[in-house]
């Protein structure tokens, strides 16, 4: 494991993820998630949108805590982005 985040930031990584929490103080979409390819390890995922006018708008749909979630961290960057939902481990109610 201490392998892999070692390579964090010299490959791309995508993995399975849960969210946390939601808790956002700078508004911008952020949320804490577990990543799966890290172990334990909980990091700030930023949020990505399908569209956006810059400050004027956009889409922006931040998951629930529990939620399983596909992130990744792109080649260059220790940063976390988020690639969408999925409905692995989706509760029955949903």
């Amino acid at each position: 494991m201490a392998n892999d985040i070692d390579l964090i930031g010299e490959r791309t990584i995508i993995s399975l993820a849960e969210v946390r929490d939601r808790y956002d103080p700078d508004n911008n979409g952020s949320f804490l998630a577990k990543i799966f390819a890290l172990g334990d390890s909980e990091e700030t995922v930023r949020y990505v949108s399908p569209y956006a006018t810059g400050c004027e708008g956009g889409f922006v749909a931040v998951p629930e805590a529990g939620i399983a979630v596909l992130v990744c961290s792109p080649m260059g960057t220790t940063e976390w982005f988020y690639l969408g939902s999925t409905f692995y481990n989706t509760p029955e109610q949903a």
